[in-house]
C-alpha cells in the first residue's frame, strides 16, 4: 500500500552569518573555569614539557574539529539543510544503531556539561545574594540564558555572549598581568625544573584537551561562521588560538609563582597560591569563573536544538523505516512505502494513515517549538498552535 504524508514545514529566513560571532563562541565555549586549576597538573612536569604536551593537544582538538566541520558542510550540501547535528553525521557515516548511541552519549555529555555550568554559576552568584534561596539563585541564570535564547534573535544572543567574553579576557589578563608582578623573579628560574616522567605528562593531555575542546558546538559554528568550509577553519583556528595563549600563559605564571625550588613537592591550589600572595586577585578570579561558565553555557545551550530534533527524529522512527504502535512502515514517508501490522488484530488502511498522521503531527509540534527559538517571526509560534489545535481535534474524532 502507498501512502502519501503531505508535511507543512515551517518557512524561516535563513539565519544571518556572523564570523566574529562565530569566533566568539569558540572562544566563550572552549574556556572553562577549569583551566584555573590546569597548572596542578603541569608543575610536576615543569613550563617546557607542559607547554609542549599543552600545544600538542591543542593540533589534535583543532584537527580533529576541523575534520568534524568539513563533514558537516558535505551533509548540509548534500542534504541541503542550514545545520546537521552529531546523531545525524553518526547515522549517516555509520547507521542508524550506532547514531543512537551517539545521541544518547551526547545527550549525557551534554546534560553533565549544563549541570554542571549551572552549579558553578549558582555557587559565585549565591554569596550576593544571601536572602534568596538556593534553588532561586541557581536558577535564576539558567532562566535568563533561556529566555534569551528563546524569545531574542542570534544578534543579542551574540551580543551578550560577546560581553561576557570581553569580561574573560579582561579577567585572565588581570590574574596574569598579577602573577608576572609577583612571580617575575621565578618565572625564569622555573623552567630549570623540567620532568618528562609518564607519570607527570599523561595526566595533563585529557585536561588540556577537554580544557582547549569545543567540539560540542561544531555544527552550529559551521552554521553561523560563513558559506564555505574555509571561513569554518579561519573561524575555528582564531578562535581556538585564543584559548590556547590563555591556558598557556596562565600556565607559565602558576609555575613561576610556585619558584623553581618547590618544584613537584608543591601540592595545592593554584588560585588559593595566588591569592595567598595577593588577595586582590580575589575579583578577577570571581570574574573569570563566572564568564567563562557563562559562556560556556550559552555555547551548549545554542547548540542543543539541532540535536535534540534529530535525536527526536531518530527515536520515534520517522525516516525510511518506522513503526507507531503495531504498525510498521517503510518508505521515505513521502513518496511510496509499504504499511505493514503485527499482532493479533489488524487495522484498517484508514486507521494506520490517522496513526502516521497524528504521529507526523506530534513531530511537527516539537519541531515548531525548537525552530521558534530560532525568532524566524510569530508565524512560528502561530503554527504549533494550529498543530496543537489540530492534533487536540484527531484525537477527540479519532474512533474509540
Amino acid at each position: 500500500m502507498n501512502v502519501n504524508v503531505v508535511e507543512n514545514k515551517i518557512q524561516c529566513p535563513p539565519e544571518k552569518k556572523s564570523f566574529w560571532g562565530a569566533v566568539s563562541l569558540i572562544i566563550g565555549t572552549s574556556v572553562g573555569p577549569g583551566m584555573l586549576g590546569l597548572p596542578s597538573l603541569t608543575i610536576k612536569s615543569g613550563p617546557i614539557p607542559s607547554t609542549i604536551i599543552i600545544f600538542i593537544s591543542w593540533i589534535y582538538v583543532i584537527s580533529s574539529i576541523i575534520l568534524v566541520a568539513e563533514l558537516c558542510f558535505d551533509a548540509m550540501e548534500k542534504d541541503d539543510i542550514e545545520e546537521v547535528s552529531f546523531t545525524n553525521l553518526a547515522t549517516r557515516t555509520l547507521g542508524q544503531k550506532f547514531g543512537s548511541f551517539v545521541a544518547l552519549v551526547y545527550a549525557s555529555l551534554c546534560f553533565s556539561l549544563l549541570v554542571a555550568c549551572v552549579a558553578g554559576i549558582g555557587s559565585i552568584i549565591s554569596p550576593i545574594f544571601t536572602n534568596f534561596n538556593n534553588l532561586v539563585i541557581h536558577s535564576f541564570f539558567p532562566l535568563f540564558v533561556g529566555i534569551l535564547i528563546v524569545f531574542f534573535p542570534f544578534n543579542t544572543i551574540d551580543f551578550a555572549n560577546r560581553v561576557l567574553c570581553f569580561l574573560m579576557l579582561v579577567s585572565i589578563t588581570g590574574l596574569v598581568g598579577i602573577g608576572v608582578v609577583v612571580a617575575r623573579a621565578n618565572i625564569i628560574s622555573s623552567f630549570g625544573s623540567i620532568s618528562w616522567k609518564l607519570s607527570s605528562i599523561l595526566p595533563i593531555i585529557p585536561v588540556a584537551v577537554l580544557t582547549v575542546g569545543f567540539h560540542v558546538i561544531t555544527p552550529f559554528i559551521c552554521k553561523i561562521a560563513g558559506d564555505t568550509i574555509d571561513d569554518a577553519r579561519k573561524a575555528i583556528l582564531i578562535g581556538g588560538t585564543v584559548p590556547l595563549v590563555m591556558v598557556l600563559s596562565w600556565n607559565l605564571i602558576v609555575l613561576g609563582l610556585v619558584g623553581a625550588k618547590k618544584g613537584t613537592d608543591f601540592v595545592g591550589d593554584p588560585i588559593t597560591l595566588l591569592l595567598s600572595v595577593n588577595p586582590s586577585a580575589l575579583s578577577a578570579v570571581q570574574g573569570f569563573a563566572f564568564s567563562a561558565m557563562a559562556t560556556s553555557l550559552i555555547g551548549y545551550v545554542v547548540s542543543l536544538p539541532k540535536q535534540i530534533l534529530d535525536t527526536f527524529e531518530l527515536v520515534v522512527g520517522k525516516g525510511e523505516n518506522g513503526r507507531i504502535g503495531l504498525v510498521s512502515y517503510s518508505g521515505d514517508g513521502v513518496g511510496g512505502g509499504g504499511v505493514g501490522y503485527s499482532g493479533k488484530d489488524g487495522f484498517e488502511s484508514s486507521e494506520n494513515l490517522s496513526e502516521m498522521r497524528l504521529n507526523d503531527k506530534r513531530l511537527e509540534g516539537i519541531k515548531a517549538i525548537l525552530h521558534s527559538r530560532r525568532k524566524c517571526d510569530t508565524s512560528a509560534a502561530v503554527h504549533y498552535l494550529s498543530h496543537v489545535g489540530n492534533l487536540a481535534l484527531d484525537v477527540l474524532q479519532k474512533p474509540s
